[in-house]
């Protein structure tokens, strides 16, 4: 190719590109979304949900979730709570706003933030459904859950003294039997106690927790047979790990308490969903249960059991060198 034929191509290439629109608007029209968080629990007498909306704008979206009007509703939304037994309608709660004091700092504003609540006592044996009326628009959200029913624990047994049998060899074996709509499962074992330092009467009251493995049921019927197992080198390594070596404090045992928390089906696939990827595909299928809204309505339950431990276990568990458990 001559000189001058290799000048006109770049010339024609440069006029070209020059000609091309770079401006663009990466932010689509937007659209109305509202936002939804709540799980019912039978044991609780106050129940909230959190219900926002999503917002779009130019600049930073980080400092958008700082501001309070671009998350809110400004008083033009209807929540209620319905109770259903099969197609008749029992009971119809409407829901209010108030402030909770104490958010914890994050990607949105705090401390302070509305969140939507009523005062009632819900059964088990009831469907609870949830509707927003966007009085301006008169869009309606909703969404259902059923609830967590209560479900029995096989192992530990009730008792005053509980004695495990604790060596390397011998685990602590857990047992419940599968609750109606429980689908999560995981059991807490806190350990409770004080701590009082040397030549004084002052008591610090403390815990540490132990998790176990998520465990789900196969079906939704309850009255399966479910266990863990608990090691001793576990709870070794807990204590190691979160109690520090002190000389100069006496530690006495309380009760340990079992907190057994379940969730509901629909939880279940939001925070399966919502886990960490160990996987280098990041891109993850979404979830909600939420009619003409995202987010989250279900139902969680906690059962806790608590256990004085005998002193031939306390023994086995918690004799380890500058620990100083009484």
């Amino acid at each position: 190719m001559s000189l001058k034929k290799l000048l006109l191509s770049n010339l024609l290439i440069l006029f070209i590109l020059s000609s091309c629109e770079t401006d663009f608007d990466i932010n689509a029209p937007w659209k109305d979304i509202t936002v939804v968080y709540g799980l019912l629990n039978q044991n609780d007498n106050t129940h909230y949900v959190r219900i926002q909306k999503a917002f779009l704008g130019e600049g930073n979206a980080l400092h958008m979730a700082l501001i309070p009007d671009s998350n809110l509703y400004p008083n033009n939304i209807h929540v209620t709570l319905q109770e259903w037994e099969g197609p008749n309608l029992k009971r119809t709660f409407n829901m209010d706003t108030v402030s909770i004091e104490n958010k914890e700092p994050g990607t949105f504003f705090n401390p302070k933030q509305p969140v939507y609540f009523t005062i009632a006592t819900l059964s088990p044996a009831y469907l609870y459904k949830l509707k927003v009326l966007n009085i301006n628009t008169q869009k309606e959200i909703s969404s259902q859950t059923e609830l967590v029913n209560d479900f029995t624990i096989d192992r530990p047994g009730f008792g005053a003294n509980l004695n495990f049998s604790i060596t390397p060899e011998t685990p602590i074996i857990v047992k419940w039997y599968s609750a109606n709509y429980g689908k999560r499962y995981q059991v807490v074992m806190r350990f409770n106690y004080t701590e009082v330092i040397t030549g004084t009467t002052d008591t610090l009251y403390k815990h540490i927790d132990w998790y176990s493995a998520v465990a789900k049921s196969k079906s939704l019927e309850g009255g399966e047979l479910m266990e863990i197992k608990i090691n001793k080198s576990v709870l070794e390594n807990m204590i190691i790990g979160n109690i520090p070596k002190k000389m100069e404090v006496t530690r006495k045992l309380a009760p340990i308490s079992f907190l057994f928390q379940v969730a509901a089906d629909d939880l279940n696939t939001f925070i399966d969903v919502n886990e960490p990827s160990s996987s280098i595909i990041q891109d993850k299928p979404e979830f909600s249960n939420i009619t003409n809204g995202i987010g989250i309505f279900s139902a969680r339950y906690e059962k806790v059991r608590m256990h004085q431990l005998h002193p031939s276990t306390r023994q086995q568990i918690f004799a380890m060198e500058g620990y100083n458990f009484q």
